[in-house]
């Protein structure tokens, strides 16, 4: 179970919620994401957000991801797939390397700090969902 700590504030000293709960919310935050895009068009591109809920599900999943699959598996075509990879990487998020096995390929993984944030970000959502309505704070620490 996911837990507030501090204030009860997002962020504010959270716990992270046990990784399979985290995992899951990811995926189904991923298949929330593609069910309103068959129903309403693909009008709400978040090309970063996909590419960071990919991988923490395939990271965790032990799967080793590349350019490529990211590119595909978000949707989002390869250009911008890789403008959003390579500004994560130096905001320090993503960590790429070539793959040993295939010079032509780029793996991509999320950094210790994408990971940790991931981490927190759901167990912030997690914890917020476990909240009764009437005793929410808003997300980002503001009042409601």
């Amino acid at each position: 179970m996911a837990t507030k700590g501090g204030k009860g504030k997002a962020g504010d000293d959270c716990v992270p919620a046990p990784e399979h709960q985290a995992i899951d919310l990811a995926r189904r935050i991923l298949a929330m994401r593609r069910l309103r895009d068959r129903l309403l068009g693909a009008f709400f591109s978040e090309p970063a957000w996909d590419i960071l809920l990919e991988l923490y599900v395939q990271t965790h999943e032990d799967r080793t991801v590349t350019v490529s699959q990211l590119s595909l598996s978000t949707g989002a075509p390869p250009t911008t797939a890789l403008r959003w990879i390579n500004t994560m990487a130096r905001e320090g998020l993503l960590v790429r390397r070539s793959d040993d096995a295939d010079a032509r390929r780029v793996i991509v993984s999320l950094s210790a700090e994408g990971e940790k944030s991931m981490g927190l970000l759901l167990a912030s959502v997690l914890s917020e969902l476990e909240t009764p309505m009437g005793e929410r704070a808003a997300l980002d620490g503001s009042p409601s």
